[in-house]
């Protein structure tokens, strides 16, 4: 409940909202499709991505195996990256080729199907791929809080520069004041009447 604030101020009024809130997206695809190649989120959050319909593989790795992953460049300053930011990597992991990707052996990383009715999660800093096994319908929910800012960071550190980093301040600037302003021992219902005395009950998040 420590984004109670700012969820009630803004979930009816201006949709989904960044700063803890979920930002909920409804995804369908082919079979044997895919997104994007393998690439790390230029806008960092956790993601949960709930399988409706359909089978999909998913491989990830952490950030510090961005060595081995063939990540691709244009050359010069520039960086080839997708609408959203999303750094790119030409690390086949579905199928891969230790032949023409040596690098990839040397990788620690997951591997795994999801299927109906399964929930994927999808952590900050993950450099992923998926491709959709059958015919998918999928929902996914974006995190965003301050365990995200401090991954970002970190991530930032280690050379992510690709990374939307101007919406983290907001975020972080949220978490602290609605943290300071909530004490932690205070229930869910306690914070729903002190933020939230105008919606009623059955409408807060559970």
């Amino acid at each position: 409940g420590k984004y109670v604030k700012d969820w009630c101020e803004n979930n009816l009024h201006k949709g989904p909202v960044y700063g803890g809130v979920y930002d909920p997206e409804i995804f369908f695809a082919a079979k044997h499709s895919r997104a994007y190649p393998a690439h790390l989120h230029g806008i960092s959050a956790d993601i949960n991505l709930v399988v409706i319909r359909g089978r999909k593989k998913f491989v990830g790795w952490p950030y510090t195996e961005r060595e081995n992953l063939y990540r691709f460049e244009m050359g010069g300053d520039t960086d080839q990256h997708t609408e959203t930011m999303d750094e790119i990597f030409l690390a086949e992991g579905i199928r891969p080729d230790f032949q023409l990707q040596p690098s990839l052996k040397d990788t620690q990383g997951w591997v795994g199907e999801v299927g109906e009715g399964d929930l994927l999660y999808i952590p900050c800093g993950l450099v992923h791929q998926v491709e959709n096994l059958e015919p998918t319908l999928s929902l996914t929910f974006r995190v965003l809080d301050s365990d995200v800012v401090e991954c970002s960071r970190e991530l930032k550190d280690q050379g992510a520069h690709t990374l939307e980093m101007s919406y983290l301040h907001d975020i972080a600037a949220q978490a602290r004041d609605v943290t300071d302003a909530s004490p932690v021992e205070m229930s869910f219902q306690e914070l729903r009447v002190k933020w939230c005395p105008h919606l009623p009950e059955w409408s807060m998040p559970r």
